[in-house]
């Protein structure tokens, strides 16, 4: 955010130019906010921040939160970390319409995500950051109640191995005749997908067992379960897909379907072994989300223009870049969806396939049946493709196929693990 307050204490005459520096250099150093460090230095009030605050951007500053009750979907849906960074929580608005309280101005780049993730409309007010901390140690002082019982329930038994058989689309909610183990990891299931998260790793430490969510590309700690549980756990994790849970020497990899009420959800399942006990990762793939439009990813306008003008193009080959779970293949779709039309024969070979687009022939790969992107990439193109997505460039044989293509008329789309989008030339050069 290019408002600074430093800035705008010396446009005030509150701060010299010199001052000023001096302040911006520590805040890089010591990782603190300006404003923290102007207090700090009793060079101002907290009160006289937050009226610089609403009147710069013109927004209400409220003086106590004391009373206001935090949001439900907020507390169920966001992770303690993620609201503990930018100092940020969402309340119960005096007129009944919930708020987001934040701390400092750059919290406003999240507004937006905030009440798409809660599908609620948000106030933004500015707040004292002290009240907002304290909201939030109460919103996240315990796990919610069922899955705290869970974990308690696993704290006191003895637990050796567990293996129980899981029926294909199990549906989470059903918990209550279940073991503990099992309730417990069908717990940690339904609140990840109740996040939105992309994925759960289950992750052994010398001394604890730890499962993190990746949310939005980042990942979060989000519990702590039994160590004494971690076998009993990786077991009933490696029977929901299929794995042989008495290889432990290998890595592996399953695949479930489990429900959520009336939601589908597909769960890929990886697990190596590491020096603490075996690791799993389980990918969530939910059916049941809707495409996103291509206006609705977040792109500045200028770039939507230039990828709009690229997929409209009638031959190429479009690359999506960057880190896991940054949201290639959501564009990629968004982007499929955009210019899908009964005029246009599209194909695509993805692993998995993550949504299903009417009017679109979509094939999934299975390297056990030979269905793999670059065996399968030759017949595809004697299916008289206009339109072609390849889930990810990954070998010789896949990328030249890809580029051939694009020389001969086709319009092809794929991604590639690269950090930015000129590392991808690089990539495919070496590839």
């Amino acid at each position: 955010m290019a408002w600074n307050i430093l800035s705008h204490f010396v446009t005030t005459s509150k701060l010299t130019q010199e001052a000023a520096a001096q302040l911006a250099e520590r805040s890089q150093r010591e990782e603190k906010h300006p404003a923290d460090l102007l207090l700090e230095d009793g060079l101002t009030t907290e009160t006289e921040i937050l009226d610089v605050y609403s009147s710069v951007f013109r927004l209400p500053a409220v003086s106590e939160l004391a009373g206001r009750a935090v949001v439900q979907e907020f507390r169920e849906q966001v992770p303690q970390t993620f609201a503990v960074r930018p100092n940020l929580i969402a309340v119960e608005g005096e007129n009944g319409s919930p708020e987001i309280a934040i701390a400092y101005p750059e919290a406003l780049e999240l507004v937006g995500e905030l009440a798409q993730m809660l599908n609620r409309e948000l106030t933004p007010v500015f707040a004292k950051r002290a009240h907002i901390v304290s909201l939030i140690s109460q919103a996240y002082a315990h796990h919610p109640a069922e899955l705290n019982q869970a974990l308690r329930e696993v704290a006191q038994q003895e637990v050796e191995r567990l293996v129980v058989d899981i029926r294909e689309g199990e549906d989470l909610l059903d918990v209550a005749a279940k073991a503990p183990v099992v309730k417990l990891v069908d717990m940690i299931l339904l609140r990840a997908i109740r996040m939105r998260a992309s994925d759960v790793h289950i992750q052994p430490y010398e001394d604890k067992l730890q499962v993190r969510y990746r949310i939005d590309g980042i990942l979060y700690d989000v519990m702590t379960p039994p160590k004494k549980a971690q076998e009993a756990i990786i077991s009933r994790v490696k029977v929901m897909g299929k794995m042989d849970i008495a290889e432990r020497r290998l890595p592996q990899e399953g695949r479930t379907t489990l429900r959520l009420a009336d939601r589908q959800v597909d769960v890929r399942i990886s697990s190596v072994p590491t020096c603490f006990g075996e690791r799993a990762v389980l990918r969530l793939l939910d059916k049941s989300l809707s495409l996103f439009e291509l206006g609705d990813l977040g792109m500045p306008e200028r770039e939507l223009e230039t990828f709009q003008r690229l997929i409209e193009s009638s031959h190429g080959v479009v690359f999506v870049t960057g880190p896991t779970g940054c949201g290639k293949t959501t564009t990629l779709y968004a982007a499929l969806n955009r210019i899908n039309s009964p005029e246009k024969n599209i194909i695509t070979i993805e692993d998995p396939i993550e949504y299903r687009i009417p009017g679109i022939s979509q094939i999934e790969e299975d390297p056990k049946k030979g269905v793999t992107f670059a065996e399968t990439l030759p017949y595809i193109l004697r299916q008289d493709p206009d339109i072609i997505m390849i889930g990810e460039v990954r070998d010789f044989d896949t990328a030249r196929i890809a580029i051939q293509a694009s020389l001969t008329g086709h319009l092809v789309f794929s991604t590639a693990h690269t950090n930015d989008s000129a590392t991808a030339i690089t990539r495919v050069l070496d590839i």
